[in-house]
């Protein structure tokens, strides 16, 4: 299952999801953050295709009504892990104006691919635990991420 929601968001108000990392159940991150509502899973630190593009866009098709505010790719993981992410981007702008919005922990926003792929939003929601590398170590508890990369990344 690809698409989650409609759920009512305080900051994008309706928003239907789209996990293009975790939808066969399981959590890929580059981090193990202390406080994820996911819990435990699968460190992932290389990009790859992590969901079937045609089944994902068709579930997310039929799930699309006009009144959705905005589509977020959220959900068990980090979605800039997806290699696909900028295909589906361009996929969900093929059939409809509603604005795209990703959920990043921005632990990639240093990589030129990754960056390429979030301009084709029209939201992108990054965010940092902390700017202490002992607080983000033990907070995030994250896998080959440098703090001051993720820092001018977000800059």
């Amino acid at each position: 299952m690809y698409v989650m929601g409609v759920i009512q968001s305080r900051r994008l108000g309706k928003s239907l999801g789209l996990d293009i990392i975790g939808s066969d159940g399981i959590k890929r991150c580059n981090f193990n953050c202390v406080y994820c509502e996911v819990g435990n899973g699968k460190y992932e630190t290389v990009r790859g295709v992590y969901a079937n593009f045609d089944e994902a866009m068709s579930e997310l098709r039929k799930a699309y009504s006009s009144d959705i505010d905005v589509i977020t790719f959220s959900g068990n993981g980090e979605p800039t892990l997806s290699l696909d992410l900028g295909n589906y981007i361009d996929s969900i702008k093929e059939f409809t104006d509603t604005p795209v919005c990703v959920i990043t922990n921005s632990s990639l926003l240093s990589d030129s691919a990754v960056t390429d792929s979030l301009m084709k939003a029209d939201i992108v929601m990054p965010s940092i635990d902390s700017c202490l590398k002992k607080t983000f170590q033990k907070v995030d508890r994250p896998r080959e991420i440098d703090l001051d990369t993720v820092k001018q990344a977000i800059v």
